[in-house]
């Protein structure tokens, strides 16, 4: 994954680091309680960065799925 060199205008040494659903930065569930209170009913789609070969694109979006299901449980 690229890096920027040091100094430069973006802060430098800095790369984005990609973690499964279960870890997203955003709390889901209060995400979708809103959009349910707002009463939206359509598709919400996060988006998903797969890096690195260690574990296969399919095994990445099942669990994926499984935890944005979880997410939409608990609203």
């Amino acid at each position: 994954m690229r890096t920027e060199p040091a100094g430069a205008a973006v802060g430098g040494h800095w790369k984005p680091w990609f973690v499964p659903g279960s870890e997203w930065l955003a709390d889901w569930s209060a995400a979708l309680g809103q959009l349910t209170e707002l009463g939206f009913t359509g598709p919400v789609c996060p988006s998903g960065q797969y890096s690195g070969p260690g574990v296969p694109v399919e095994k990445r979006l099942v669990a994926d799925l499984a935890a944005a299901r979880d997410a939409a449980g608990a609203v």
